[in-house]
């Protein structure tokens, strides 16, 4: 029976090792392939959305006015007019936080009146995660993923293949 278990958790745990290897390496290709701006979104938010089995994945990029733009996305909040930039409070969380945030890991942090405000705002752009994307060490855009269409939470290897794919955007 124990060797049984085994087997299954080794087969479910290399095959998700495989899958992400492979979206990485997919992704990377893409990256350095695809010379159209607007394809190379959609290949990106695409593949995340496929991978990860999320409902919403937004990408917002800094404007020349400093406001993070919606610049792309699927589900959710991309169905936003032209427009829609990210709310000022979950701009300085990811720069204070200068790695992935969850918001879940959030909740369980702040206190509930700051909680409470920020997931207004979390909810409202259908971010369950929020990605930095980094451009010469400066915060050039922000990734938002929403929950994933299974219900089940992220895990660390979810979180690490999208800084992953955001340190190669």
């Amino acid at each position: 029976f124990s060797k049984a278990v085994r087997n299954l958790v080794q087969r479910s745990v290399l095959q998700d090792t495989y899958l992400y290897q492979e979206v990485l390496r997919e992704s990377i290709n893409a990256i350095v392939t695809i010379l159209d701006f607007g394809d190379l979104l959609d290949y990106i938010v695409d593949t995340i959305r496929k991978g990860l089995q999320a409902k919403c994945v937004s990408l917002y990029l800094k404007g020349a006015d400093g406001r993070f733009m919606l610049r792309h996305g699927v589900g959710g909040i991309a169905q936003a007019p032209h427009g829609h930039s990210l709310d000022a409070g979950m701009i300085d969380l990811v720069q204070q936080a200068g790695t992935a945030v969850v918001r879940e890991e959030l909740e369980r942090i702040l206190s509930e009146k700051d909680f409470g405000q920020l997931n207004r705002a979390l909810k409202e752009a259908c971010a369950e995660l929020i990605i930095p994307l980094r451009y010469k060490g400066q915060l050039a855009g922000v990734l938002t993923v929403g929950s994933k269409g299974n219900g089940e939470p992220y895990v660390q290897s979810d979180i690490d293949l999208l800084d992953a794919l955001a340190g190669h955007a």
